[in-house]
């Protein structure tokens, strides 16, 4: 099942692809497991909410001698359908808590409007000749992500910098907005890994170094869009590994500069 899965571990950290049925592809899960003695299991975006996307969560904890039902603690990096979609259906199993980003409520607003936010949008279109029709067309796959999407109040809603106190593992908040309004990356400062969300998407080049993802003809950018403040801020950090939701982690193979590039990396 590993194989099939992909399951990967790095120290403490594994990764659990789980199909999405969307062209990107799989989407990564990251469990950060508990050190001896403690059962503070935690678990970073959840993938889709289908029953496939379950599976797979459920047969990567299970190469570790867990269930989803032991999830302490969820983080969110952003609201997307394939993060935050199955995240009701682990906090009923489990009774975890959820964190994410004070703004997420935007992203799922765009998905999941509701009656009132709906009219509005209507309303509003219909200024610059947008039809009722042609709105209903547009927004078709709505319908289709309401069957894999239903997404909750968060326990507590981050600000840029809350630090997360996970047992001898301690991350970092910081709010990295342009995938969408509320993404956020965990930075581990200890194990120097960022824990990059959406931050980093396959197919996109921002014209700096970047790392080979699985497909060797695809490359990982350090940003999307490309803008100098946002990989200013992303390249703060001396990281030794970075884990990305789409891709494989990729490590630090050379020294760099951080006011002025993006280091060499390595899929690991």
């Amino acid at each position: 099942m590993t194989g099939e899965l992909d399951v990967r571990q790095y120290g403490r950290v594994v990764r659990i692809p789980s199909p999405t049925g969307f062209s990107v592809g799989d989407i990564n899960s990251y469990v950060i497991l508990p050190p001896k003695g403690s059962d503070q299991l935690v678990l970073i975006d959840t993938g889709v909410g289908s029953q496939t996307a379950w599976n797979a969560l459920q047969a990567g904890l299970g190469q570790f001698g867990y269930r989803i039902e032991d999830i302490r603690l969820l983080l969110l990096t952003h609201g997307h359908t394939d993060h935050f979609g199955q995240a009701t259906r682990i906090r009923e199993a489990s009774g975890c808590v959820i964190w994410g980003h004070e703004a997420i409520n935007m992203t799922v607003s765009r998905y999941l409007p509701s009656p009132d936010r709906e009219a509005e949008e209507r309303a509003f279109l219909r200024r610059f000749g947008i039809t009722d029709a042609l709105y209903d067309k547009a927004y078709a796959y709505r319908s289709y992500i309401a069957n894999v999407y239903t997404p909750c109040e968060p326990d507590r809603l981050l600000v840029d910098g809350d630090r997360i106190s996970v047992e001898d593992f301690e991350l970092e908040t910081i709010h990295t907005p342009g995938h969408c309004p509320e993404e956020v990356v965990y930075w581990q400062s200890e194990s120097r890994q960022m824990f990059s969300g959406d931050h980093l998407l396959p197919r996109h080049h921002a014209g700096v170094p970047a790392a080979h993802s699985r497909d060797a003809r695809r490359r990982v950018s350090m940003r999307s869009p490309s803008t100098t403040s946002r990989r200013t801020k992303y390249c703060r950090w001396t990281c030794a590994r970075f884990i990305p939701a789409t891709a494989t982690c990729f490590a630090i193979t050379a020294s760099w500069s951080r006011a002025t590039s993006c280091p060499p990396t390595a899929a690991c």
